[in-house]
């Protein structure tokens, strides 16, 4: 009957159903008033009541009736109170209190509830609550085994304390303290002290539990030695802004019988607060440091620890007097117990894969170590922990931490590992052991937001591998090696969503196997090209695709096969053209690669190299020569007389050419029309060019020989060469002596 909008119930409304087990007047517009009592008078085995959410201004004396009762929802508002007529409700164990408006708790309000056997109590009253509380409200709860108190910012914490009065000495399952902050909270409201935590210290409690209260100071070891601390078996502090003195620390690890201990983001950075406990002389005048070396050990009976998003390890200042001491706290902890099964240390600002961090647990079975400074990576630090099964590492630069582990031991002894979170941290390659001894375990490996080009070659000894996430790296596209690591992953899910693909033909092959195996490829349509395809498109018309491709491919083999034809034809016809100036150079890469190095002017093994033609052997050899031997002292080269049987005519005049000072032409008609005459002229043009000056030729027409007739090497060098005219028969003696003269000259060692 809820949500009907009833205002008013006949007292036989509900006739003779005596039976009746449950009834759901909520979310009416039900009066008290409205209510007679002799409408619940035949209700005797109704169990379930639920009228909350209506507009009571005090409970229905009808209640007195439901002696069968176990459970009931009700408004609690303004004035509320459980009185008389509530005391014959002994099977009522589950209550549920909505609040409607403000109202104050006082010392009789749960008095009509002291003989129901209520053992979980909700108290979840955010921002209800009217200051001062009657601290004694809560006696009346007799069978109590787990309470949650939430007043919201009606209360602070300190208040919420006060109100344990009632419970003071009892044994508890399970007592939670959340959302307990004032609006605007003094340092007080949340400064934890023996004094406003004397009841609590009395109580039995084994799980305990502080939810976002502010808290700023809890006396961690100020429990150790009471009721509380020996009971304590799980301790939980969620978003508070604890500042946790080292004492108080190992006053937590001390209680004897603790197996959980969760402080995710509680801890806040204790500059000025994490102080050893020394008393210091504030009248210090010269500056001093102090360093504070300190190893914790967790102790054998703690099973779960969380200290996520707090700080652990600070080396920075933590103290200063007046500007002249400086603290500098080193912590050692030691994690070597059986017991331990979950350690949560994630963006702890620490870099405990390089300092003393010792994790010897053999029964871990999960470890969250993201955010973790591992750029100096001890590789053994995880070893010793073989039972090993769901391991984050993430955010933790390993990209530089793994360049220290050169043997891949980083992974040894994880033969139970099943699930791998690797990602953001850099990496580019993994050593191809890395999963050796999780090969047959390892199901789920993320490796998002690190720098991979290709899937690791590591990857191919998972035999149960089910998922990879490898989102965001910079992968392009699949090679043989991707290929053949995905078809041996049997049942394996990858996921690439982030990574944006080469959508050209050089992703062909990798295009395809997809078109094939769609089942093995997680958000297939969230992947995008570097062009903004949708890669889902390119694989829903991979036909298409493949024909573009081989006509691409027919295309670039084409204008390369022109392009190589066309060089090969420039090349052809340039080495026709400049057939001396090939062989020069042919030649010259020969002796360069011989280690034959050009000679100084001194060291030449001949002063001359006369070139010439066969019809004008006989002058030259029988006239000229003998006459620059003899008369001039030259040392004369001509290819007859010094020519080497044996090598190719192409090394003996260019190693005449390299080896004489000078070179002589004898240029003749016959000269002119000589083959070998018109090389030696090209070969000698480009070495007096690329190895000595135009000086050093020496040109002699011996044949009246217009400009128009002269060779074209002749030209290019003809006005910065030495050119002598034979005077031939003419019968005037002195011109011939003026050519030797001229010849001598020019010849003549400079």
């Amino acid at each position: 009957m809820s949500r009907n909008q009833i205002s008013t119930i006949e007292h036989s409304a509900f006739g003779n159903n005596v039976d009746m087990e449950d009834l759901d007047l909520s979310y009416n517009n039900l009066l008290h008033t409205q209510l007679p009592d002799s409408v619940f008078q035949n209700f005797s085995k109704l169990r379930r009541l639920f009228i909350h959410h209506n507009k009571f201004y005090d409970y229905p004396a009808g209640v007195r009736y439901l002696i069968g009762l176990t459970e009931l929802k009700i408004d609690v508002f303004k004035d509320f109170h459980f009185g008389g007529n509530f005391l014959l409700l002994r099977k009522l164990a589950n209550i549920t209190l909505n609040p409607v408006g403000k109202f104050r708790l006082r010392n009789d309000t749960f008095y009509g509830l002291q003989n129901s056997p209520i053992e979980n109590l909700q108290l979840d009253f955010w921002d209800s609550i009217h200051n001062p509380l009657e601290r004694n409200f809560l006696t009346h709860f007799h069978h109590l085994k787990v309470l949650r108190i939430k007043f919201g910012i009606s209360c602070s914490i300190v208040n919420a304390l006060e109100s344990l009065y009632g419970l003071r000495g009892r044994n508890m399952d399970e007592l939670i303290f959340e959302h307990n902050m004032l609006r605007f909270p003094l340092p007080q409201d949340g400064t934890l002290t023996e004094h406003n935590m004397r009841y609590l210290l009395t109580m039995c409690v084994h799980r305990l539990s502080f939810n976002r209260d502010q808290i700023y100071y809890f006396p961690f070891e100020k429990v150790l030695n009471t009721t509380l601390g020996k009971c304590l078996r799980h301790v939980y502090f969620l978003r508070n802004q604890l500042f946790m003195t080292f004492k108080g620390l190992l006053s937590l690890f001390a209680l004897p019988s603790v197996k959980t201990v969760n402080l995710p983001l509680s801890l806040t950075p204790s500059q000025g607060y994490f102080s050893p406990g020394l008393d210091i002389n504030n009248n210090l005048q010269s500056k001093r440091t102090f360093n504070f070396n300190v190893t914790t050990t967790i102790p054998p009976s703690v099973e779960h620890v969380d200290f996520s998003y707090n700080v652990l390890y600070e080396t920075s200042d933590l103290q200063s007097v007046r500007n002249y001491t400086t603290f500098n706290l080193y912590i050692r902890w030691i994690f070597n117990t059986s017991n331990i099964k979950t350690i949560r240390l994630a963006n702890t600002q620490t870099d405990l894969c390089h300092h003393d961090w010792i994790i010897h647990c053999p029964n871990l079975n999960l470890l969250n170590a993201s955010g973790w400074h591992c750029s100096f990576l001890n590789p053994s630090t995880f070893n010793k922990c073989g039972q090993l099964r769901y391991f984050n590492i993430s955010n933790a630069q390993l990209g530089l931490g793994f360049k220290n582990d050169e043997d891949c031991q980083f992974l040894v002894n994880k033969k139970h590992l099943e699930e791998l979170d690797l990602s953001h941290n850099n990496l580019d390659r993994l050593c191809d052991s890395f999963f050796n001894d999780s090969s047959n375990s390892l199901k789920t490996l993320y490796l998002d937001l690190n720098l991979f080009r290709h899937l690791p070659s590591a990857l191919k000894g998972l035999k149960k591998i089910e998922y990879v996430s490898f989102r965001y790296n910079v992968l392009e596209y699949f090679d043989e090696q991707d290929l053949l690591i995905m078809d041996e992953a049997n049942g394996t899910s990858f996921d690439y969503y982030g990574n944006k693909f080469d959508c050209s033909c050089k992703a062909k092959e990798g295009f395809i196997w997809m078109s094939v195996h769609l089942e093995k490829l997680v958000s297939i349509h969230t992947l995008k090209c570097i062009d903004g395809r949708d890669v889902s498109d390119v694989i829903g018309n991979i036909q298409q695709f493949r024909l573009r491709c081989l006509s691409m491919f027919w295309l670039q083999l084409s204008i390369i096969t022109l392009l190589l034809l066309i060089i090969t034809i420039f090349l052809t016809a340039f080495g026709f053209r400049h057939k001396a100036l090939v062989l020069y150079f042919f030649m010259r890469a020969k002796h360069f690669i011989r280690g034959n190095k050009p000679l100084d002017k001194n060291e030449y093994k001949y002063d001359i190299f006369i070139s010439y033609s066969e019809d004008d052997r006989d002058w030259v050899i029988n006239y000229l020569c003998e006459k620059m031997s003899q008369d001039l002292e030259l040392r004369v080269c001509f290819h007859e007389n010094n020519f080497i049987p044996g090598l190719s005519i192409f090394d003996n005049i260019y190693n005449c050419i390299v080896e004489s000072r000078l070179h002589l032409f004898v240029i003749t008609h016959s000269f002119l029309k000589s083959t070998w005459g018109m090389h030696e002229m090209e070969i000698t043009r480009n070495c007096v060019l690329r190895m000595r000056e135009d000086e050093n030729i020496i040109v002699l027409f011996k044949d009246e020989i217009p400009k128009s007739e002269m060779p074209s090497a002749l030209k290019k060098v003809w006005f910065r060469v030495t050119c002598l005219k034979w005077p031939g028969d003419d019968p005037d003696i002195r011109k011939e002596h003026i050519f030797w003269a001229k010849l001598a000259d020019a010849t003549a060692l400079k």
